[in-house]
């Protein structure tokens, strides 16, 4: 929805990119901890490590969805919501992977 925003109001398609999924990240983590993986984290210093994992994750894939992005619009034609909406199939997934592998490990047996 941001993405679409943003390019409506004609932001750059790569800053329209980086600022949604920047938006995305934040929203994700707290439904991730939350609702997805219930996270037993009580404090903001719990939260702290898995944040750092979670936006370290995050990172990684940002970079692979602004490639995808950037080489299905710009380099091989596609409308620029195709484009974001087809690389969005492989960074969910391995968003999901590593959230339930290397980011929501600690404070499950609590």
């Amino acid at each position: 929805v941001s993405f679409f925003i943003l390019r409506k109001l004609k932001v750059e398609l790569n800053i329209a990119n980086i600022i949604s999924i920047i938006l995305a990240i934040l929203f994700a983590y707290v439904v991730n901890s939350k609702y997805v993986f219930q996270d037993k984290c009580e404090t903001l210093k719990d939260h702290v490590q898995p944040f750092c994992k979670f936006v370290s994750a995050r990172l990684v894939t940002m970079v692979i969805e602004v490639g995808g992005v950037w080489l299905l619009v710009s380099v091989m034609g596609l409308n620029d919501m195709i484009g974001k909406f087809l690389t969005q199939f492989i960074v969910l997934i391995l968003n999901y992977v590593f959230s339930k592998f290397f980011v929501f490990t600690t404070g499950k047996s609590k």
